[in-house]
């Protein structure tokens, strides 16, 4: 009996050495038809980066854990075959970067419960917040498909995760020249607790990019594109929101405002400082995610912006966006688009107006 047990078990071994085997023959083959299809640019690269990587790279690993001890698959192959992946996808062809002629494109993009916007003019691009951590692949991809590889300014509106999270990730992938913070007393724990900041400050110093801190009345420009910061105004906020750096972006007599997740204490500062004439703007990127506590009536009036752009996750805990700040929008007819709704959001400027790009 024991020898007949014996020999079925040697059975089995063999069929699953089979079908393993099968399997890695299957693998190999999908592996060499998405590298000959990257090649010739009918897949983009990032594409092929995440299929190899997940599908094929787990489901060799799967296979290979039939017939090996788990940490000889992990140490031999995982960690191996994940740096052939990343020799193999920088032999493929990158998407060119979009081209641009006397227009600038915005991108509003879809990154759940967080921020990130991405200005690209033909000087340059420029990033203003990106996401939270959890974004960092769909951030990284959208990003590649737009043949992004530097990064004129990167803009941190404020340290919370949800719009410095996936910092790390930029500056792991992307050349970043400057690096714009709010003028704050960046030394307290209020900025330095979270290992976010941490990790994005390191990345900076890493790369070694300029960084700067700006407030109200501090600007820079890229070409014709010119940015106006309008907040922080004080430094005596009890909101870290409050902190955020609140942006005007003119390009020719068109502009938008961005504002970070700045509330009513400072939209209220920004009207008394520069009054409804140097702050009318045709796109306004709602403050806070939608919520109650930012939009306030005296901002909303003094900007009369046509358009309102809403960065929130779908079935977001928090009811973003409040119903209160929809109705304001709604009685200064402004038109409305949402991240969670609608996904990434793109206009384009010719410097004379701003058109929705499908």
């Amino acid at each position: 009996m024991a020898q007949k047990k014996r020999r079925k078990k040697s059975k089995r071994m063999s069929k699953a050495l089979r079908v393993c085997l099968i399997m890695l023959a299957v693998l190999a083959v999908l592996f060499t038809t998405v590298v000959v299809l990257a090649m010739s640019g009918v897949i983009p690269a990032n594409n092929v980066e995440d299929f190899l990587e997940g599908f094929v790279g787990e489901g060799v690993e799967k296979a290979l854990d039939k017939i090996l001890p788990n940490d000889l698959v992990d140490e031999v192959f995982v960690d191996k075959y994940n740096d052939f992946v990343d020799f193999v996808v920088d032999l493929l062809p990158k998407p060119e970067r979009v081209a641009l002629d006397g227009e600038i494109r915005v991108y509003f993009f879809d990154v759940g419960q967080s921020d990130s916007i991405l200005i690209m003019a033909p000087e340059g691009n420029v990033l203003v917040d990106a996401g939270d951590n959890d974004c960092q692949d769909a951030l990284e991809g959208y990003l590649d498909d737009l043949g992004v590889t530097t990064l004129h300014c990167v803009i941190a509106t404020h340290p919370h995760e949800d719009h410095i999270g996936s910092m790390d990730m930029i500056f792991e992938e992307f050349e970043v020249l400057n690096l714009i913070m709010p003028n704050a007393e960046v030394d307290t724990d209020t900025f330095t607790a979270t290992g976010d900041y941490t990790r994005m400050m390191e990345g900076a110093e890493e790369q070694g990019t300029a960084v700067s801190y700006a407030s109200s009345g501090s600007t820079f420009s890229l070409g014709e594109l010119e940015f106006l910061f309008l907040a922080p105004n004080s430094k005596d906020y009890n909101d870290l929101n409050d902190w955020s750096l609140v942006t005007k972006v003119t390009y020719g007599s068109t502009s938008m405002i961005l504002t970070g997740d700045a509330e009513s204490a400072s939209e209220k500062e920004i009207v008394a400082k520069y009054g409804s004439s140097a702050l009318d703007c045709d796109i306004l990127k709602s403050g806070h995610h939608g919520s109650s506590s930012s939009s306030c009536d005296e901002f909303l009036d003094a900007i009369d912006a046509e358009i309102a752009v809403i960065s929130c996750g779908t079935g977001n805990k928090y009811g973003h966006p409040n119903q209160p700040v929809l109705d304001r929008y709604e009685e200064r007819e402004m038109q409305v688009y949402r991240t969670d709704l609608e996904g990434t959001i793109v206009f384009v400027s010719n410097g004379a107006e701003f058109t929705r790009v499908p």
